[in-house]
């Protein structure tokens, strides 16, 4: 009888995935005809908060649906999404006209960026460009450094531009994120003593964002190695898709939170103040925690039951929600990071 249900449970999943197959070929079908495209090659890169596409070797195409179990959709409680996703293609052509290297929007056969599918989904194009996200083998000195100056880039380009829609990485996105966490409770590793630790970093984190607004200024919000290329003139940062108004320390704890290493930490701030960055101690130590904190909401769903999470979540409550709440900093003036057992 047990076999039987373990069947029947495959059964349930291959037709869910067949169908999943056949609704993301029918959406990328309906997008390369609104770029006089059909037929055209293409080539899957990833699905996370968007399906990515490599199409004709030459472009690269976005549809905006999220893969299961990762949750960027509560980021757009209240706001106009598609508005969100123009105003990170006027933010890249910004970007482009300060002369900074980033993939240009392409446009459809009606001349606009922003393309709208027949069920409501959104999609846009961008040029293709050649090169690959950094990864382990790849961190060194130099390209820490350098990883430093395209923040920092980023930036400077950046206090220039006043997008007309965009996400807020303050006090109301901390509470929208802290109301999530409630409805993982008793779900896996989600038990309720780290529950609480992880609403009451929220909590200090929310306040201390609210002494800093007058500091943010439109970031990336997902530098993550994932969204950095190295290409054959240089660094080149990708994925603009939850760019947003924040402050300038929430992209290089994205950073720091996904490169580990004193030395790595020192040269991407070594690079970030060659540009004319400035490192802020105080709010690097509460954005690093919130980019750990948003990195397990957006995942709760796909980690909960996972076996590796339960000792990595008990880990970071330890090391870095239960300091925050605290008080005690995360980051010492040399970059090292503290509280580590």
């Amino acid at each position: 009888m047990l076999f039987q249900l373990d069947k029947a449970a495959i059964c349930v999943i291959i037709n869910k995935e067949g169908c999943e197959k056949t609704m993301n070929d029918k959406y990328l079908a309906e997008a390369l005809q609104s770029y006089n495209l059909s037929g055209a090659e293409t080539e899957f890169i990833r699905h996370h908060e968007n399906m990515t596409f490599r199409v004709d070797g030459k472009y690269l195409l976005r549809i905006h649906r999220s893969a299961n179990g990762f949750n960027a959709g509560m980021h757009y409680v209240g706001l106009d999404r598609n508005g969100i996703y123009k105003s990170e293609t006027d933010f890249l052509i910004h970007l482009k006209k300060c002369g900074m290297s980033v993939q240009t929007p392409i446009a459809n056969f009606n001349g606009e960026f922003l393309t709208i599918l027949s069920d409501g989904t959104s999609a846009d194009m961008f040029t293709w460009i050649d090169g690959h996200s950094v990864d382990r083998n790849d961190i060194d000195c130099a390209v820490c450094c350098d990883i430093g100056k395209m923040a920092a880039d980023i930036h400077r380009f950046s206090r220039s531009f006043q997008p007309n829609c965009f996400l807020s990485y303050n006090s109301v996105f901390c509470s929208r994120m802290k109301n999530r966490l409630y409805e993982m409770t008793g779900k896996g590793a989600f038990n309720e003593k780290r529950i609480n630790i992880m609403a009451d970093a929220w909590d200090v984190i929310s306040e201390k964002l609210k002494t800093a607004e007058s500091e943010f200024i439109p970031i990336h919000a997902d530098l993550a190695p994932s969204n950095i290329l190295i290409t054959k003139s240089g660094l080149l940062p990708i994925d603009f898709s939850l760019f947003g108004y924040g402050h300038p320390m929430f992209d290089i704890s994205e950073i720091f939170a996904n490169i580990n290493g004193v030395e790595n930490r020192r040269n991407i701030a070594k690079g970030y103040k060659a540009n004319g960055g400035t490192i802020d101690f105080s709010m690097l130590d509460c954005c690093f925690a919130m980019s750990v904190l948003s990195c397990v909401i957006l995942n709760c769903n796909s980690w909960a039951e996972q076996d590796w999470f339960d000792e990595r979540l008990e880990r970071w409550c330890r090391q870095n929600f239960i300091p925050t709440v605290q008080g005690k900093p995360l980051f010492s003036e040399d970059f090292y990071l503290l509280n580590v057992d």
